[in-house]
């Protein structure tokens, strides 16, 4: 890299750091350009770096319980699109800071969010922290340690379109066929403070909590263990919510069963993911288990949701075949209990270094509601 295109790098990532959110983002993608695979500055000391994904397709997209399917265009089949900044400096030896920022977008609405009611423009994650000898710390708002356990041991990681378990998850009550243990906590926590103890030969330990700050989302506890850096890897991940106040259907609001609504007090949830990598093909194993109390109609009720999830991923030619199967029990304390099974076969075809086709499947069936059938296919774009 010569002088001249170094400092305009360096110059252009500075800038960056006081420019509003759009702004931030396209003066990054600009100097992007400049700097070596998203670099916008390195030195021996610091570094900047801008990333993302941007992935867009067209599906047709049917749960179970649906009369009809819905053709789309839609930019988070293969995983959410988003992008954004991190960055880190030394401080002295042994010790960094470092910082985190990133927004989801939808390539096909050109919108700067997920589309959530009153969804903050960096919603994907925005921290701040420091590593060292002793672990790290950082605090901000946070990706939850369950969710990382979610998207990790499974072969669709963090597609809210067609990763069974993501859907028997996190994805909102009031858009399943069937409620979701964890869909009204979302992926990160406001307002929350981690700390990592330094990773002592393959294992890491994590804890994190969020106050409640007179809000809605109630106090929030998590932990997990992680082993890792083997062909075996494993997670085991615990989270708990107090005192939060969260009213929804649950399920589709044209199900006679989702309402009356729901209002959500306590969570408990508890996870564990393996996997095992055979090189010619690899293994993706999660239980979990979420329970939820609340109220419906005054009266104190509370569910709980038991998920199973499978997978396998194999390279076949230059890309990857993957399936993957989850089944979840809803049991409920004021009626029978509901199943849900659902499957995705897929296909991921490496164009470039950077730049996928995926191609997609997905049969979902629930208790006493008729079975659906997706399907899609698209192009997704890491940098």
């Amino acid at each position: 890299m010569n002088m001249v295109t170094r400092n305009s790098s360096v110059n252009l990532s500075s800038l960056c750091i006081s420019l509003k959110p759009l702004g931030i983002f396209l003066t990054c993608a600009l100097a992007t350009g400049s700097a070596v695979a998203g670099d916008l500055y390195s030195s021996d000391t610091s570094s900047l770096r801008f990333s993302g994904v941007f992935n867009l397709g067209a599906q047709s997209r049917q749960l179970s319980s649906q009369d009809d399917a819905n053709v789309s265009v839609d930019s988070n089949m293969m995983t959410t699109s988003h992008i954004g900044l991190s960055g880190q400096t030394k401080l002295s030896d042994g010790l960094e800071a470092k910082m985190g920022i990133s927004s989801f977008i939808q390539i096909d609405e050109g919108d700067s969010t997920r589309g959530l009611t009153d969804e903050s423009f960096y919603s994907r994650y925005a921290w701040g922290g420091l590593e060292g000898s002793l672990g790290s710390i950082k605090a901000g708002r946070l990706t939850s340690l369950n969710f990382i356990n979610t998207i990790r041991f499974n072969p669709f990681g963090a597609s809210n379109e067609y990763s069974p378990s993501f859907l028997h998850t996190y994805i909102g009550s009031p858009a399943q066929p069937m409620a979701t243990g964890l869909g009204s906590t979302d992926s990160a926590w406001d307002n929350a403070i981690q700390y990592s103890l330094p990773k002592i030969s393959g294992m890491s330990v994590a804890v994190m909590a969020a106050p409640d700050e007179g809000g809605t989302t109630g106090e929030r506890y998590g932990a997990s263990v992680t082993v890792g850096g083997f062909p075996f890897a494993a997670v085991v991940s615990v989270d708990e919510i107090k005192g939060a106040t969260f009213t929804y259907p649950l399920g589709f609001s044209t199900l006679s069963e989702a309402t009356p609504t729901f209002t959500t007090e306590d969570y408990s949830n508890a996870q564990l993911g393996l996997s095992y990598d055979f090189k010619t093909f690899k293994l993706y194993g999660q239980v979990s288990q979420s329970k939820v109390e609340g109220t419906r109609d005054s009266v104190s009720q509370d569910f709980q949701i038991n998920m199973l999830q499978v997978g396998l991923s194999s390279p076949v030619g230059p890309g990857v075949v993957k399936a993957s199967l989850a089944n979840s029990t809803m049991e409920r304390s004021w009626a029978k209990d509901l199943q849900r099974t659902t499957m995705t076969l897929g296909y991921d075809y490496a164009l470039s270094k950077r730049a996928t086709w995926f191609t997609r499947l997905m049969k979902d069936e629930v208790t006493d509601q008729s079975s659906g059938t997706s399907y899609g296919t698209g192009v997704s774009y890491a940098f």
